[in-house]
C-alpha cells in the first residue's frame, strides 16, 4: 500500500510541477556548422574522364574521387596520395586502398583524345578498380590534364624582388617588369622592364615551368635587370604563394617575388 502511495505522490507532484528539474551537461557537437566549415573546398589539380561507359575522375590537395556510369563503380574516393613517378618515363603512378577497395592510376603523358570525341589532352589516364568481391580489375581508359590554379589567372603580378633583392623601377626601363598568365592556364604574357614577351606555361600542381619565349628584342642599357628577370622565369621550376605574393623558386632557392599589380 505505501508502494501505490508513494506512486500517486509522486505523480501529484510531477502534475503540480514540484519535482525540482535536473540540469544535464551539454556534449558539444562534433559535427560542423556547414555555415562555418573552416576547412576550404580544396584545390583539383588534376581532371580525366572518358566514355564508355563514362567516367570522370579528380585529383585535390586532400582527396581523389572517381565516378563512373558503371553500376558496379558509381563512385570511388579516396584520401590523397603522392604519386610514385617512372624512372625514365613521363609516367606518375596512383595507388589508393581503402575498406572499400583498391583503386590505381596512371597517368603517361602522350597526346591523348577521348572517345567519340575532338578534345585532346597532353594526358592518357588508366584508372583500375576492384573492390573486396572481384577477383580481378576493372579498367577504365581515358584523357586528361593538369589544372592550373586559379590563383595564377586572377591577378597580373608585378616584380617586387630578383633573388631576395628588393628592386624599383630605376632597375628597369622606368616600369616595373610584370607577367599575366592567360585564362586558358597554358600561357603566359608580360614585361621584362624593356621589352614585352609571351610564351608557353607549363603547370603540374606545385610544378611550374614558363618555355618557349617569344622576346621583342628592343635595345636595353647595361644597367638594364630584364636579363636576370627573364632568367629567372626560365629557371623557375616551383611556385607557392605567402604573405599573398607569388614566390617562384627552383631547388637552389626563391628566384623571383611578385606582388599583385594595382
Amino acid at each position: 500500500m505505501k508502494f501505490k502511495l508513494t506512486l500517486i505522490h509522486i505523480m501529484m507532484f510531477l502534475t503540480l510541477g514540484l519535482v525540482p528539474s535536473v540540469a544535464f551537461a551539454s556534449h558539444k557537437s562534433l559535427v560542423a556548422d556547414p555555415g562555418q566549415s573552416s576547412i576550404p573546398d580544396p584545390r583539383i589539380y588534376f581532371k580525366a574522364k572518358g566514355t564508355f561507359p563514362a567516367w570522370s575522375l579528380s585529383v585535390s590537395e586532400l582527396q581523389i574521387s572517381f565516378q563512373s556510369d558503371d553500376v558496379r563503380y558509381p563512385s570511388f574516393t579516396s584520401p590523397h596520395v603522392d604519386p610514385v613517378k617512372v624512372q625514365d618515363a613521363n609516367i606518375r603512378k596512383y595507388a589508393v586502398q581503402t575498406e572499400a577497395g583498391t583503386m590505381e592510376i596512371e597517368l603517361a603523358q602522350m597526346l591523348c583524345m577521348v572517345e567519340g570525341s575532338k578534345e585532346r589532352f597532353p594526358y592518357s589516364v588508366t584508372v583500375s578498380l576492384k573492390n573486396k568481391i572481384d577477383t580481378a580489375f576493372t579498367v577504365f581508359t581515358g584523357c586528361g590534364q593538369y589544372v592550373t590554379d586559379e590563383k595564377l589567372q586572377q591577378n597580373t603580378w608585378e616584380l617586387d624582388s630578383i633573388k631576395h633583392v628588393a628592386v624599383g623601377p630605376s632597375d628597369f626601363r622606368d616600369t616595373l617588369p610584370w607577367i599575366e598568365i592567360k585564362a586558358n592556364g597554358n600561357s603566359f604574357k608580360g614585361y621584362g622592364g624593356c621589352n614585352t614577351f609571351t610564351g608557353r606555361l607549363y603547370a603540374e600542381h606545385t610544378l611550374l615551368r614558363f618555355t618557349d619565349f617569344v622576346i621583342k628584342k628592343e635595345v636595353c642599357s647595361s644597367a638594364n635587370r630584364e636579363t636576370d628577370f627573364l632568367n629567372g622565369l626560365r629557371f623557375t621550376t616551383q611556385y607557392r604563394f605567402e604573405n599573398e605574393k607569388l614566390i617562384l623558386a627552383n631547388p637552389s632557392g626563391t628566384t623571383l617575388v611578385f606582388r599583385r599589380k594595382e
